[in-house]
């Protein structure tokens, strides 16, 4: 190593933390479990995920109605998504006749009015949603 780049690394050496991230602690998430049912049935697959103001967004998997991750804490607007293939009204030259659709209503993922409040400490909540 040349004594010039020596100098500049050991130079830049404490602000390398910052620059990874490493200057500030990850906020702390808990436990989150719950079931979810569409019109009084488990969802089979799917996924969910709470959004708080100040955290990111966090979530995980449904399976067979029931789901485990982990969440921040506070104040929570959940989404809740599951896919189905649906046949392609219009086919589009070189592509599947099929295509995957969200068929979980608006008012539960992109324009949710569901909420939750996540505990410092495991949290079970249960969402019973319906279609339209």
């Amino acid at each position: 190593m040349t004594r010039r780049f020596r100098h500049l690394l050991l130079a830049l050496l404490p602000f390398l933390p910052l620059a990874c991230g490493g200057g500030s602690e990850q906020p702390k998430t808990y436990p989150v479990s719950g079931t979810v049912t569409l019109d009084g049935k488990p969802i089979a697959e799917g996924r969910i995920a709470f959004r708080g103001k100040d955290h990111p967004a966090t979530g995980g998997v449904i399976s067979n109605g029931k789901f485990e991750c982990q969440s921040h804490p506070g104040p929570m607007t959940v989404e809740i998504r599951a896919f189905k293939s649906v046949k392609r009204q219009t086919p589009v030259a070189g592509m599947s006749d099929t295509e995957e659709v969200n068929y979980i209503p608006v008012e539960y993922n992109s324009e949710s009015k569901l909420k939750a409040d996540i505990a410092t400490g495991p949290t079970v909540v249960d969402f019973a949603i319906t279609s339209r």
